[in-house]
């Protein structure tokens, strides 16, 4: 088989193959999560799954031509489960502020006119104070929010279920057999 042939066949069934991974990963992570959570092949797993979810999340993004909704959809949320289960406990929001708040010094130190008396002494701390403040609310806002939906996701139960369905999913696309979306779809219409 050529290079050309087999570019095709992973391209073709891209979607099937993306689920496929991120299945076994979180299958992976949770078997490692139950026999040892503080171990070393708990947090290569783990590190795994980071680095899948990124990809899962580019392709689901980039590449979602000529997929079902259900699939980039399933595909995406796979992705971010994965990538956010390292960085549950990493403060961004305080990192973002002390960045808004150095660049905040830096541009009112180059204000002239008018507004020099903001480019001096206290004006100037406090206004970066406040800006870094701001941020900071936002920024924690939207941490929290995205840590409680990642908790609530990487709970080990969760993230079973949603490998088996990522690992079932895929396994029809590559039989070419129906989505589980058609299956529940034909099951609430006979029902």
């Amino acid at each position: 088989m050529d290079t050309d042939g087999l570019y095709d066949i992973i391209n073709g069934n891209l979607s099937a193959i993306l689920m496929l991974a991120a299945g076994l990963v979180a299958f992976l992570i949770v078997y490692e999560y139950r026999k040892d959570d503080e171990g070393g092949y708990y947090k290569l797993s783990v590190l795994i799954g980071f680095i899948l979810g990124i990809c899962l999340m580019f392709f689901g993004v980039t590449r979602y031509e000529g997929w079902s909704s259900f699939d980039a959809a399933l595909i995406v949320l796979s992705g971010f489960v994965l990538f956010i289960r390292p960085l549950r406990d990493v403060p961004f929001a305080l990192l973002l502020a002390i960045l808004a708040m150095a660049w905040m010094y830096v541009f009112l130190g180059g204000l002239s006119g008018d507004l020099e008396i903001l480019s001096e002494g206290y004006p100037r701390i406090i206004l970066s104070v406040v800006v870094g403040a701001v941020v900071y609310m936002v920024f924690n806002f939207l941490e929290k929010l995205t840590q409680l939906v990642g908790k609530i996701l990487n709970c080990w139960p969760i993230l079973l279920i949603l490998g088996s369905v990522c690992i079932i999913e895929g396994s029809l696309l590559l039989a070419d057999a129906p989505s589980l979306i058609n299956y529940y779809y034909d099951w609430k219409n006979e029902n």
